[in-house]
């Protein structure tokens, strides 16, 4: 594990290994302890200081060791930064801790990890957590690459508002069946639509943890699939039961449906089986079909403004992010990568609690990069290296523009009623 660049650990609060990235829990049971001793230490701390006083990293040379202590066990990043790179802020190290607990939590759900840990303290997780190790290893993947866990905001599939509309009334309208609380359209990490009960809302974390669900298992695509999950912002201590099928043949559009009952598998195909022919009818799985073929959805050059090379931007009211594909410098994997390493370093300085940043103007020999945070959005918009500050700012008022003209197909701006 030493010659991998990040590595994650779970452990019991009693020093039992629940999870490790790479390599073998029982081969590294003596490291496993040295980190509850470790963890146990910041827990003394915390007894003694106040909370801003609390150690909660430690760097050793190119390594930085983040710790997290929850009720029944601790989490451990470890992040290994290059020489010549920017080391990972210790905001986006503690943000992927928060997001593997919340994966642990909705495979077992709080309640049940309680009663576990209140009977055998030394109870090992790992009988429960058997065969769902992938969901945790997709999810390390995933947020090594997609800004969505980090910005905590989802990114909807750009579509013409009144296609998006049209799916959304025809789920809807076939969705009104006796304890569905959710109904969702995605495509891969992307939302498409999103209808649900009237009283209940789904926090993007949640939203990730589905997508993370669907996205780690191939089975999904071969038949529909019957699963309790539990969402840790919507209830931790319970469960909700999700229809999972495809309705394409490329297996690219699913269709979520999540009910509070766990014997309405049947009644969820049916629904299923209406909602495809509904969409079949309106010829919106080709539309999508088609869509989603594509090599891209939009590219920085449809904003139509010279010299802006990428950006993401975060509407903070939805909870929704959109970015264009990857064109031009960061077409290959190396130049990505590198990008989304200086983005994730920009975003840790706007937002160290200590010392929040409302604009930052990063100058490089590659590119530069404008970040600019708000009460309404967060925008990092990438330019060529010879753009000056007051030329980017030009160039982002821009865009905001084209982003407030383009909002209806970008993101999903109202979710239907049960």
């Amino acid at each position: 594990w030493r010659q991998h660049k990040k590595h994650v650990f779970i452990l019991s609060c009693a020093g039992k290994p629940i999870y490790t990235r790479y390599g073998d829990e029982d081969q590294q049971a003596s490291l496993f302890g040295t980190l509850l001793t470790l963890s146990q230490f910041l827990q003394h701390t915390t007894n003694h200081h106040t909370e801003k006083d609390v150690l909660k990293c430690i760097c050793a040379g190119q390594h930085r060791i983040m710790f997290m202590s929850q009720e029944f066990m601790v989490l451990v990043i470890v992040s290994q930064s290059l020489p010549g790179q920017h080391p990972e802020p210790s905001h986006s190290l503690m943000q992927q801790l928060s997001y593997i607990y919340y994966q642990v939590i909705s495979i077992l759900s709080y309640s049940r990890m309680k009663v576990v840990y209140e009977q055998r303290p030394n109870y090992d997780l790992r009988r429960l957590l058997s065969g769902a190790e992938k969901f945790i290893d997709s999810l390390l993947e995933s947020m090594d690459r997609d800004p969505g866990y980090l910005l905590c905001s989802v990114k909807c599939l750009p579509l013409d508002v009144s296609e998006r509309e049209s799916i959304a009334q025809a789920i809807s309208t076939n969705a009104k069946i006796k304890d569905l609380v959710f109904a969702l359209l995605i495509s891969g990490n992307q939302l498409i639509a999103l209808i649900r009960l009237k009283q209940y809302l789904l926090h993007p974390i949640d939203l990730h943890v589905l997508f993370n669900l669907v996205t780690s298992s191939e089975s999904f695509k071969h038949a529909e699939s019957w699963t309790p999950i539990c969402l840790p912002k919507f209830d931790p201590n319970g469960y909700l039961h999700c229809h999972i099928s495809y309705l394409d043949d490329a297996c690219k559009v699913c269709l979520l449906l999540l009910s509070v009952n766990k014997d309405s598998f049947y009644v969820l195909s049916e629904c299923k089986n209406r909602i495809k022919e509904k969409l079949t009818k309106l010829n919106s799985l080709n539309c999508l079909s088609e869509l989603l073929s594509k090599s891209s959805y939009y590219q920085v050059s449809h904003c139509g403004i010279p010299g802006l090379l990428h950006f993401i931007y975060k509407a903070r009211t939805t909870g929704q992010f959109t970015e264009p594909e990857h064109s031009g410098p960061y077409l290959d994997q190396e130049n990505r990568e590198r990008l989304f390493s200086l983005f994730r370093y920009i975003y840790g300085l706007m937002h160290t609690p200590s010392r929040p940043l409302k604009i930052y103007y990063h100058v490089g020999s590659k590119e530069n990069i404008l970040a600019w945070v708000t009460n309404h959005f967060d925008m990092y918009a990438v330019f060529s290296p010879l753009a000056t500050k007051n030329q980017a700012i030009q160039m982002v008022n821009k865009l905001l523009k084209w982003i407030k003209k383009e909002e209806n197909r970008l993101f999903v701006l109202s979710s239907h009623i049960i």
